[in-house]
């Protein structure tokens, strides 16, 4: 039986390349109505061997394609959480808000990434986050174009966004998360931080 590599909401990305749906018994006999295969999964959409970009609606288990920018486009990573979508060009270039039947907004980075993360994220705003070729931590907010890095001193390898708060790896192996921590959900304690802050393990 292959294995799973990654699960998310209702699938999960097995080791053969195949999308399985994980509301049913069996995993084998779930497989997402679909010819392709995968190389990445993320939430609601994911990235085939070939780099073109498919949503997955777990409503009718099958995987719609969709052309972000034009039918040739390829891309080399992607992030889909609570409706948001953003994919990364070859170049290290950043594609959002993109959907069936509608593109995505192109944009040209001054810094490219080599990954992306992004939660809903959309055409009226949000912020995507992304470790830059020179292994930085940086964002592209949506709402007025900025980019820029933080924590400038520290080599990232990776970084996962959430509702209003976000989470990062140093190269190292140390953990930081920074924004609101209305739930607890930064690990901060009482208050949120606008920096990486360091979190201590439990």
């Amino acid at each position: 039986m292959a294995a799973l590599l990654k699960w998310g909401g209702d699938f999960a990305l097995r080791d053969d390349g195949k999308i399985v749906g994980l509301f049913k018994d069996n995993l084998n006999n779930n497989l997402l109505d679909s010819t392709s295969t995968y190389t990445k999964f993320s939430s609601n959409c994911a990235l085939t061997t070939s780099g073109k970009i498919d949503l997955i609606y777990p409503e009718n288990n099958k995987a719609t394609a969709v052309d972000v920018i034009s039918p040739t486009a390829t891309y080399k990573d992607i992030s889909c959480k609570k409706g948001g979508a953003a994919a990364l060009t070859p170049d290290g270039d950043l594609v959002y808000g993109f959907m069936v039947g509608k593109p995505g907004i192109a944009v040209t980075l001054s810094e490219k990434f080599k990954s992306v993360d992004a939660y809903a994220v959309s055409w009226s705003g949000g912020t995507i986050y992304g470790i830059t070729e020179a292994n930085k931590l940086a964002y592209y907010r949506t709402s007025d174009g900025v980019q820029a890095q933080w924590d400038t001193g520290v080599d990232y390898k990776k970084v996962s966004a959430g509702y209003n708060h976000a989470c990062a790896i140093t190269a190292g192996g140390v953990l930081k998360c920074w924004g609101s921590n209305l739930k607890g959900a930064a690990a901060l304690g009482s208050t949120g931080y606008k920096t990486p802050t360091f979190i201590v393990p439990q």
